[in-house]
């Protein structure tokens, strides 16, 4: 916030025009002639960086999505898929996010397994 309008490459109108929007939206409030994140904007902030970061491996989650997609039934392919997260996606925090998706996929469909063989057996 501390840069000059002329290095945003805005208007004048266009700046404040966005500060105001901002303001209004509770993303930031002014403090003693200064602009602030507000808390709500201090996570809007968080979450869109790692946004910004997803979309960086973009193509690499469209492969696991493919792989995740073929793997059907093989088991193979499924104990395969955390070693592929691991190799594609560098950033440990996406890469737990979609091994903790993939888990708990894992255990949702082997206990629908488990209870379609007990129904079975009765």
């Amino acid at each position: 916030m501390d840069s000059p309008i002329g290095k945003l490459e805005f208007t004048k109108k266009q700046y404040y025009s966005r500060i105001h929007s901002l303001t209004n939206s509770g993303l930031i409030t002014r403090q003693n002639g200064k602009y602030y994140l507000t808390s709500f904007g201090r996570i809007v902030s968080f979450y869109q960086s790692r946004i910004a970061r997803a979309l960086d491996k973009f193509w690499k989650l469209g492969a696991l999505d493919s792989i995740a997609k073929e793997s059907g039934n093989d088991l193979r392919l499924k104990e395969l898929y955390p070693n592929l997260v691991r190799s594609l996606i560098e950033d440990v925090e996406i890469g737990e996010i979609l091994l903790n998706i993939h888990n708990s996929s894992l255990s949702v469909k082997s206990h629908s397994l488990r209870q379609a063989a007990t129904q079975t057996h009765r």
